[in-house]
C-alpha cells in the first residue's frame, strides 16, 4: 500500500466521521480540526508520539469504520508540557481522574481525544509509519502489529471495555489479520512465548486470537499460529496431571 493510498483512506474517514458527528449535533464537530491542533501542540513540544486507535486502523485498511474521536499515544515524559499547553492549542482536559495514563481531552470545536502516555502497553515509538494528511502534514503512525495487538488485549475480560466497543476491536482484529495474515504468527509469539507458561489473560487472549484467525478465514495460519502455544498448555497440563495424581497416591 502507498503512502497516497494511506493518506487519502485516513483523510476520507476523518471526514466520514465529521459528517456522522454533525448529524445530530448543533455545533460543528471538527476531527480534521482537532488533529491538526494536537499534531500542532505535539510538534511544538518535541513528544515522540503516533496516531492510535480507530484512525491508525484506517491506515492499514482498504475499508474502515468511522469513529468519532483521536487517539494518540505520547511519550509519558511529554504529558506535563503538553497538559500545560494544551490551553494554548485550544485543548480542555476533561479527564475524572489525574493519574490515568490515558487522558480524556476534548478540542474546542468539540472533537474528543485519547491522549496515552504509556508506551509500554500501547506502542514502540521508534517503529512507526509515516502519513501524511492534507493541511495537517506528516503523521507518525503506530505499526500495525502494535495496534492488532492492541484489539487482542481489549478481549480480555478483565479489560475495563464497553462490550459493544469490544466487539467493534475484535472486528477490527479481524480485519487486520484477513488484509495481513502475516500478523497471525507474530502476535501468537507476542501473547505467549512458547518458553513462558501462560497466565489466565494470556489463555484469554490465545482462544479471542484463535477465534478472530478463524473468522478471518486463515485456516492454515490458525494451525501455525496455535501450534506452539497450544503445545505449552498441553506440557504445563501433562505436568499438573502428574503432580496431581502423585500427592493422591501420597
Amino acid at each position: 500500500m502507498s503512502a497516497a493510498t494511506a493518506s487519502l483512506r485516513l483523510s476520507t474517514y476523518l471526514d466520514l466521521g465529521e459528517s456522522v458527528m454533525n448529524l445530530h449535533r448543533d455545533d460543528p464537530y471538527r476531527l480534521k480540526d482537532a488533529m491538526r491542533d494536537a499534531v500542532s501542540l505535539l510538534r511544538a513540544i518535541n513528544a515522540p508520539f503516533a496516531l492510535f486507535g480507530a484512525h491508525a486502523v484506517a491506515v492499514y485498511l482498504t475499508e474502515h469504520r468511522s469513529t468519532e474521536d483521536i487517539d494518540f499515544v505520547v511519550d509519558a515524559s511529554a504529558a506535563d508540557a503538553f497538559l500545560a499547553r494544551a490551553a494554548e492549542f485550544g485543548f480542555q482536559d476533561e479527564s475524572e481522574e489525574t493519574d490515568l495514563p490515558i487522558r480524556r481531552i476534548r478540542h474546542h470545536h468539540g472533537a474528543r481525544l485519547d491522549i496515552i502516555f504509556d508506551t509500554t502497553g500501547f506502542a514502540d515509538l521508534n517503529n512507526t509509519t509515516t502519513t501524511t494528511i492534507p493541511d495537517i502534514g506528516e503523521v507518525p503512525v503506530a505499526a500495525i502489529e502494535d495496534i492488532a495487538y492492541s484489539k487482542l488485549r481489549t478481549q480480555r475480560s478483565d479489560w475495563p471495555r464497553d462490550p459493544q466497543k469490544r466487539r467493534a476491536d475484535y472486528n477490527d482484529l479481524v480485519a487486520l489479520l484477513n488484509e495481513n495474515p502475516q500478523l497471525a504468527t507474530s502476535i501468537e509469539q507476542r501473547v505467549a512465548p512458547p518458553v513462558a507458561k501462560p497466565t489466565p489473560r494470556q489463555l484469554e487472549m490465545i482462544k479471542a486470537l484463535a477465534n478472530a484467525i478463524k473468522d478471518a478465514n486463515l485456516d492454515n495460519a490458525v494451525q501455525s499460529a496455535t501450534k506452539g502455544v497450544i503445545t505449552t498448555i498441553a506440557v504445563f497440563l501433562a505436568i499438573a496431571a502428574v503432580i496431581t495424581a502423585a500427592i493422591i497416591l501420597l
